[in-house]
């Protein structure tokens, strides 16, 4: 019986040879050999677990990604209409043949819109210009 290092824990597992012309396996040499053998195949075991684990992780992080990446584009293209219709709406009331009070507060207006369709487009654009994208941003 041999140890298995698996885990940092101790298991027992039973290695087994057939060798047709049988030898003294109880020579310190060979048990050492064994037992490298048996911290290899443990060391092999180990790390087929952590890739295994590593994948579900990296299926859930792309799944997640996936998910913020689609609320983000949703809630851009939501919040660009309303922005767009005050925006429309300052430039109607700069063009009407009102007080210049009215004017100044048209021109504010106008120019908060530009800013948040600005905000806007940044956040549209900001899932592709993620680390490890190499997507151009064109416009």
């Amino acid at each position: 019986m041999l140890p298995n290092f698996l885990n940092n824990s101790i298991s027992n597992y039973h290695l087994c040879a057939i060798d047709p012309k049988p030898n003294t396996v109880r020579t310190p040499q060979i048990l050492g050999m064994f037992t490298l053998f048996a911290e290899l195949i443990s060391f092999h075991l180990d790390v087929v677990e952590q890739l295994a684990d590593a994948h579900i992780t990296l299926q859930g992080e792309r799944k997640t990604s996936q998910l913020r990446k689609q609320f983000i584009t949703i809630l851009g293209h939501d919040l660009r209409n309303p922005v767009n219709a005050i925006s429309n709406s300052a430039d109607l009331l700069s063009k009407m043949p009102l007080d210049t009070n009215v004017h100044r507060i048209a021109g504010i207006i106008k120019n908060s819109s530009k800013r948040m369709a600005g905000l806007i487009e940044n956040t549209l654009d900001f899932p592709v210009r993620l680390p490890g994208r190499t997507r151009e941003i064109c416009r």
